[in-house]
């Protein structure tokens, strides 16, 4: 009888450690098929953004909704500026598009807008994309920068909540409304650091963040809230024109907006000697037809090595140079127009 009782005891120790095994392989399975449908899903999702991304950026000047995916979307830059928007684990490379996001979109539909940057002739559209989730607070001194509040503020796409200081000391008086993330946007402001220091305290666990826009300096300086505390660290870029005012509002962080002037120049130097070389080849085909439709073109050359140099360093002082030479370009293909001349662009 001991010896049977063994048996069966081991009989069904045997079948529940098979049970178990066969429980385990088929937990296994529906685990793998349930991963395996998810990174089909995101893949699907990836590119379809991706398409609708590529169809944003080409509609030049106008705003559109966009849906979110359920987790919503991340977007990141890396010190060696490999930038990537994420659905779930899925990376998508930003590619040729310059883009300026923040770190993260989620809830509500997102807002996408396409400007033109010329530098004078049109170098690439920049994608702009943010959410009603975001608070942007936009902070002057009235009476002193009144014309650069104006343009900024009726260019922001409709849709956002956007709201606006007269006084940088209003800025204490802010309270916290629940927005996952709050940006003040400075403009031209002296020493705003005094202005976020002295913010609510109920800001001290949330994510905010700040720039401050100063066009004479062709600076902008970026403010990083230090977590759980009212400090912020800051840290200045140059300013190439308008469109990087909201490139800079919109960027999730300094990174971004650099790798996204790094990319922007990069295009430049090349739309550059594009242009460049057709110049050159119109002069020489039609001076002996139109001899008064001769070609200053010094400035290309000027321009085409700036914008490299500025590239690999992202020097401040060459923005001046850059935009003078630019200036010149422009100048000259309007005095080429009234010559009736074939224009450089």
């Amino acid at each position: 009888m001991k010896k049977r009782g063994f048996e069966m005891q081991f009989h069904w120790i045997f079948i529940l450690i098979a049970g178990a095994v066969i429980l385990a392989f088929f937990f296994s399975v529906v685990a793998k098929q349930k991963s395996l449908s998810e990174q089909k899903l995101s893949i699907t999702l990836s590119e379809n953004i991706e398409a609708v991304f590529s169809g944003a950026i080409e509609s030049k000047g106008t705003a559109q909704l966009l849906a979110m995916p359920k987790g919503g979307l991340s977007f990141s830059c890396s010190e060696a500026c490999d930038c990537n928007f994420w659905i779930d684990d899925k990376a998508t490379s930003f590619s040729d598009k310059i883009l300026f996001a923040p770190s993260l979109i989620e809830g509500q539909d997102a807002v996408a807008w396409s400007n033109e940057w010329k530098m004078p002739f049109r170098i690439t559209n920049f994608l702009y994309i943010t959410n009603p989730n975001i608070k942007y607070y936009l902070v002057y001194e009235a009476g002193k920068n009144d014309r650069l509040f104006d343009r900024i503020n009726k260019s922001f796409p409709p849709g956002l909540n956007v709201a606006v200081l007269r006084d940088p000391n209003e800025v204490e008086d802010v309270p916290y409304e629940g927005y996952p993330e709050t940006k003040f946007i400075f403009l031209d402001v002296v020493n705003p650091e005094i202005n976020l220091m002295g913010m609510d305290s109920d800001f001290k666990r949330e994510e905010v963040s700040a720039i401050n826009i100063q066009p004479n300096a062709n600076s902008i300086t970026f403010y990083e809230k230090t977590p759980k505390e009212i400090e912020f660290t800051s840290k200045s870029s140059p300013f190439a024109g308008e469109p990087w005012i909201f490139a800079a509002i919109f960027a999730a962080d300094k990174q971004m907006y650099d790798c996204g002037l790094r990319a922007a120049f990069l295009k430049l130097s090349h739309v550059a000697q594009v242009i460049y070389g057709r110049a050159k080849m119109i002069q020489a085909n039609i001076t002996q037809i139109k001899p008064e439709c001769t070609y200053l073109l010094d400035s290309f050359d000027v321009l085409i090595e700036s914008s490299k140099s500025f590239v690999n360093q992202l020097d401040f002082s060459s923005i001046s140079g850059i935009a003078q030479a630019a200036d010149d370009i422009e100048r000259e293909n309007k005095n080429i127009i009234l010559l009736s001349c074939p224009e450089i662009y």
